[in-house]
């Protein structure tokens, strides 16, 4: 009765290429800076661990991240970034040592950055929501999912990927086989054309 067809991004256009800024390891954040995303929560987290967070995105919580990370911003353990151009986007994807998703309410219905980070063989962190985001990144397969709004389980899930390298790469090259294999645009054509035709013969059927 039912046909589960999930997003896709076109994984051609995730070219591989160096930041033109020179970074220290860090891992990512990329989405609005706004209530369900778990902002809060992350740098709550980021409190405590020893990981280094780029933090992009833009909204009205900006703010009170500013305050309430502001040790954090002062030591450059993290930094505030606007939204950046496709390209330069996709340079921080490549180049970051994780991405974190730590999103806290089921407005995250999917949570498409995940494919950005993941075709980018990037492990990731996220939450265990009602959603579709738990389907999209496998717990110690393509990286590790935590309970929402648990900053404790979120620094420790950061701090295990932080401190090994071989779980990173692991989790990652899983993470780029499940992307090609289930979340690229072909695979979302595809589907959805093998959905419609079905339907079409069962009508005439």
């Amino acid at each position: 009765k039912i046909n589960v067809i999930p997003l896709g991004i076109q994984s051609e256009k995730y070219h591989v290429n160096p930041l033109e800024k020179d970074h220290n390891r860090f891992a990512l954040f990329v989405g609005r800076l706004i209530y369900y995303k778990g902002v809060i929560e992350l740098i709550e987290a980021l409190k405590k661990s020893h990981v280094k967070l780029i933090m992009i995105g833009e909204g009205p919580l900006k703010p009170l991240i500013e305050q309430s990370a502001e040790t954090l911003l002062k030591k450059k353990q993290l930094i505030l970034l606007p939204f950046q151009k496709k390209d330069t986007l996709n340079k921080y994807f490549n180049h970051c040592e994780f991405f974190i998703l730590p999103s806290t309410h089921p407005s995250e219905a999917f949570g498409i950055v995940q494919l950005e980070a993941m075709i980018y063989a990037k492990p990731v962190i996220s939450t265990n929501l009602p959603t579709g985001v738990p389907f999209v990144n496998q717990h110690k397969k393509t990286g590790l999912i935590v309970e929402p709004g648990n900053s404790d389980d979120l620094a420790q899930a950061m701090d295990v990927l932080w401190n090994n390298e071989n779980l990173r790469t692991t989790y990652g090259k899983n993470a780029k086989k499940r992307c090609m294999d289930l979340f690229t645009k072909h695979q979302m054509i595809s589907k959805t054309i093998d959905c419609l035709n079905s339907m079409i013969k069962k009508k005439d059927d």
